[in-house]
């Protein structure tokens, strides 16, 4: 079978993250698993459990909501058992988790095309699970949901995607009169129940994401 590969440089904006912050020995293997992509048993059956935490954050958190998801998840006969299993662990592990209070943020899907952000040659897919808006500022939140401890997401790599989507949201999604609000940037990783949310002062971090970007197109076109 043959391998499938991309032609152009393209991360996930979790994946970037990831890089950011991974040791130079991991940076190639990244690189290379994006060039020439396969199913990461990983991030296999979560379809439903994302669709439910959406919900469940759009509706200010009410339980019910997971909790029904839950109860339906236990009866599927498309996914395996390990998969019930991990989307119920996700599940629960948001439900137990200490999010920020949105009760006063309007909150709701990303509508928008699947639109790439190209930095420095690099086109990253940012795609928000939720768009938030508050008196004319606007920012988003990402999930991360993967269970390999591995591939999970540290502080620093949170707060770099935080900065990516802020740029994401100028480029296509605020509307006119509305201007982002970093602090209404929320990257969130669910296996491992954390959040972090953007700060006004991210040019280091920006600076750093567009050196990094630089560095995989180097290394995309030797593998």
């Amino acid at each position: 079978m043959a391998i499938k590969t991309r032609k152009e440089p393209r991360f996930s904006v979790n994946k970037l993250g990831e890089y950011l912050t991974a040791k130079p020995s991991r940076r190639k293997k990244i690189i290379e698993d994006q060039k020439y992509p396969k199913p990461f048993p990983g991030t296999v059956g979560y379809k439903e459990a994302r669709e439910a935490i959406i919900k469940y954050i759009i509706s200010d958190y009410n339980e019910g909501i997971i909790l029904d998801a839950i109860k339906e998840i236990k009866k599927s006969v498309r996914l395996k058992e390990n998969e019930i299993e991990n989307s119920i662990t996700v599940m629960e592990s948001v439900l137990g988790a200490s999010l920020p209070d949105l009760s006063k943020v309007k909150k709701s899907r990303y509508r928008g095309r699947k639109e790439y952000l190209n930095i420095e040659g690099v086109d990253i897919s940012v795609y928000p699970d939720v768009i938030l808006r508050k008196g004319g500022k606007v920012g988003c939140i990402n999930l991360h949901i993967i269970k390999t401890e591995r591939y999970r997401l540290n502080k620093e790599a949170s707060k770099h995607i935080t900065t990516v989507q802020n740029k994401f949201l100028e480029n296509y999604v605020v509307k006119t009169g509305e201007v982002v609000n970093p602090l209404l940037c929320i990257s969130m990783d669910c296996f491992g129940n954390s959040h972090e949310i953007g700060t006004k002062s991210f040019s280091t971090r920006l600076s750093n994401i567009h050196t990094a970007c630089e560095e995989i197109v180097l290394w995309w076109e030797s593998l």
